[in-house]
């Protein structure tokens, strides 16, 4: 499922001109497959964990992989909305877990948000940035765990004041989402918001 899953989404890259076939294939051949987790971490240096949102599986997934990883072997567990500092309360160095958070579909989008969590050194939160960046990634450093990170925080923001402002009668749907289309949304897609309000 994972090899079909990166095929479609490299066909997709290839048919709509973002990368050419001959960078597809030199993908696709960079991408080692393996059912055997410690052949998969015990020579690495940075680990993107991807588990399923709950503690209870990412704790044992984290043991694990502590039991072949070098100990520092930096580790980003990809999660939206737990906290890392309890991901990490049974890790045996849990100074070089982070969050690493990429925004959705991650093929498609360049944010990654990097979570630090009470444990989380400095060292790791910057090999995760430079190794995101490196990947043409845009990484942006969550200071203080907090539910939500930063841009599903704003996100949601937008989406209260959408529906408060349709349960008024201000406006529609329709056109509450043209209004952000055609307006702050063409205009967010160049300038942050605190740019636009400088």
């Amino acid at each position: 499922a994972a090899r079909q899953n990166i095929e479609s989404n490299l066909k997709v890259l290839e048919e709509n001109h973002i990368l050419s076939k001959k960078e597809a294939a030199a993908i696709a051949e960079q991408i080692k497959m393996t059912i055997d987790l410690k052949e998969a971490v015990q020579d690495a240096d940075f680990i993107q964990e991807c588990g399923p949102e709950s503690y209870e599986i990412k704790w044992d997934i984290l043991r694990q992989i502590e039991a072949y990883a070098d100990e520092n072997t930096v580790i980003a567990s990809s999660t939206s909305g737990l906290f890392i500092t309890e991901e990490a309360k049974y890790m045996q160095h849990p100074e070089r877990l982070v969050g690493g958070h990429p925004y959705n579909p991650p093929h498609l989008l360049p944010l990654v948000e990097i979570v630090k969590g009470e444990k989380s050194t400095e060292t790791a939160t910057q090999k995760a940035y430079d190794i995101y960046a490196a990947l043409n990634k845009e990484p942006v450093i969550v200071q203080k765990e907090v539910s939500g990170f930063i841009a599903n925080r704003i996100q949601v923001a937008v989406f209260r004041e959408v529906i408060d402002l349709i349960q008024k009668g201000v406006c529609t749907m329709e056109d509450a989402d043209k209004a952000m289309l055609y307006g702050p949304g063409l205009r967010w897609g160049l300038l942050g918001p605190m740019t636009v309000l400088h």
